[in-house]
């Protein structure tokens, strides 16, 4: 059994619960443990919480109705990339809530635009209907 730990980044929300959380995946006849270190950038820096948690991986999430949650997880991915982060782990750039197609702010093309120019991954996902939650958990591990 491996066990990864992956650093989520985003803007804290008034109703966001945050902490760490295991997920156990099968893969390849392989299962895996994936301790997701659950912490809003309001909470802990992301300098902080690398040095703190040391992560397999970063997933910079962002809400596709949100253009402040877009600038918070730009300048998120800039930092790892300056630092070089990208190159040492799998980043994985997340634009959630696309199911809400009418609220849209962030278009997919700017999300991987973002995500191609700092040598990340990208994926859009919607957590409420469970959209695309799979692959990413997949990506994640094959990365």
């Amino acid at each position: 059994m491996k066990i990864f730990c992956i650093f989520l980044v985003y803007p804290t929300q008034v109703d966001d619960e945050f902490g760490e959380k295991t997920v156990s995946i099968l893969l390849d006849g392989e299962e895996s443990e994936m301790v997701f270190i659950d912490h809003p950038t309001s909470e802990m820096s992301v300098e902080n919480s690398l040095s703190t948690y040391e992560p397999h991986g970063c997933v910079v999430v962002y809400s596709v109705v949100a253009r402040s949650s877009f600038r918070c997880a730009e300048e998120t991915i800039n930092y790892l990339w300056r630092e070089n982060v990208i190159r040492d782990k799998a980043v994985i750039l997340v634009g959630n809530k696309a199911d809400l197609a009418r609220s849209r702010v962030i278009t997919t093309q700017e999300g991987k635009a973002l995500a191609a120019a700092r040598d990340a991954k990208f994926i859009e996902t919607s957590s409420g209907i469970q959209h695309n939650v799979d692959e990413l958990l997949v990506g994640i591990l094959k990365q």
